[in-house]
């Protein structure tokens, strides 16, 4: 985790923890790194659909973790858009 800004590494060591819960590290290491090679940002898994996201989380199992994964950055960039690009929706 060389070179990351603060922001980066706060997402990455929160997807290592919530990967972690009831996993052995052995199975998590793999599922991580494609993990973060596919979604190296909060804002690049806020893009990630839950089909793609169950996909990248099978084997791992325990499903809801994944899930929840998913809906903290979509609502993270939710809630962090201005009012007016809400609003012209």
């Amino acid at each position: 985790m060389r070179n990351l800004t603060p922001q980066q590494h706060a997402y990455a060591v929160w997807v290592s923890e919530i990967m972690c819960q009831q996993t052995q590290v052995a199975t998590v290491i793999d599922y991580y790194t494609r993990w973060m090679t596919k979604w190296p940002t909060v804002a690049a898994l806020s893009q990630a659909t839950e089909d793609e996201v169950q996909q990248m989380w099978a084997g791992l199992g325990y499903y809801s973790r994944g899930q929840r994964l998913l809906k903290g950055p979509q609502a993270f960039i939710l809630w962090s858009l201005p009012l007016d690009i809400l609003n012209s929706q």
